[in-house]
């Protein structure tokens, strides 16, 4: 089912909650279904992949787009994705490729401590450069000029790609999981390297079927509005308001078929199948010219301090 005709979901109280109870997506039926996530392995986002399941098959890729399109076409069953970091903001890739895609849904998530250390495979005072994602080099970059002030720092591909050039050579260090000094065997040379201690990453499961309601859900949109007409977005969050919806995020990104035009992404509590959601939903037709359900899944909560 496109996600263009699943837009406007019918509410039928006790019937639509056995219906979804019945679909409800279940970790015990994805024994060993092919799932891609943003590699190379060494990873956050494989860790979180481990997370979901142990019994996936899991494929390095490395192009977020690509998982999307992949889940898209049947090529995978499941991809794994990182959507948002607390420090960082959203990742723009994930939101443009879920945007854009006809079927791939959000059917679950996870958020996880991030907890960078620093690892080589010299001595600490062999150090001459730190590498890493350029997002994990914006998590750290005041612990690293504060531990190694001498140290440039310089971007990779992924953390693990890091890694794999640390092995060989004694001069470089890396910020990035645990999980790669063991896959590159390297030497942890301090630990708590982010910036911020409470630093977290938000990573979402994607497949082709919605999740089935739980009580406690999150519902993600993208929507563009209508050209031309004042006021509309604070019309269109006016709904929300008068049905006392929490959303809990809120982000734009240009629209690259629109120069001008802006695409808003929203996360709200609840379900699509919620009364006062799909309420919500169709009314927003209002003063928009497009509303794309990118998901309703099983919700997890920030940590607070």
């Amino acid at each position: 089912m496109r996600k263009s005709e699943a837009v406007w979901p019918v509410q039928e109280d006790s019937k639509a909650s056995i219906i979804s109870t019945r679909f409800q997506w279940r970790l015990e039926k994805i024994m060993k279904a092919r799932t891609g996530f943003l590699g190379p392995r060494g990873t956050w986002t494989e860790e979180a992949a481990m997370s979901f399941s142990d019994s996936l098959e899991l494929i390095p890729y490395s192009n977020i787009c690509n998982i999307v399109d992949d889940v898209d076409s049947g090529r995978l069953t499941y991809g794994v994705i990182p959507v948002e970091n607390s420090i960082g903001g959203g990742v723009v890739d994930t939101l443009d490729c879920l945007a854009n895609s006809r079927d791939a849904l959000i059917i679950s998530e996870k958020i996880m401590n991030i907890n960078h250390v620093l690892m080589s495979s010299g001595e600490l005072e062999q150090i001459e450069v730190v590498i890493s994602h350029q997002n994990a080099i914006a998590q750290c970059r005041k612990t690293i000029a504060n531990r190694l002030p001498a140290a440039r720092v310089d971007f990779s591909s992924s953390t693990a790609e890091a890694g794999r050039i640390a092995s060989t050579d004694s001069s470089v260090g890396v910020v990035g999981s645990r999980r790669i000094a063991e896959l590159y065997d390297l030497r942890i040379q301090s630990e708590r390297m982010s910036d911020l201690k409470d630093n977290y990453t938000r990573f979402v499961m994607i497949g082709k079927e919605f999740s089935g309601r739980t009580g406690k859900d999150r519902t993600s949109i993208c929507v563009t509005l209508k050209k031309n007409e004042y006021a509309s977005l604070w019309r269109f969050l006016g709904i929300f308001a008068a049905l006392k919806i929490n959303l809990s995020r809120i982000e734009s990104r240009p629209d690259p078929v629109s120069p001008g035009e802006y695409k808003f992404f929203f996360d709200m509590f609840g379900h699509r199948d919620d009364m006062e959601v799909s309420i919500a939903l169709n009314a927003i037709k209002t003063y928009c010219s497009t509303v794309s359900i990118l998901g309703s899944y099983p919700r997890e909560e920030w940590p607070r301090a």
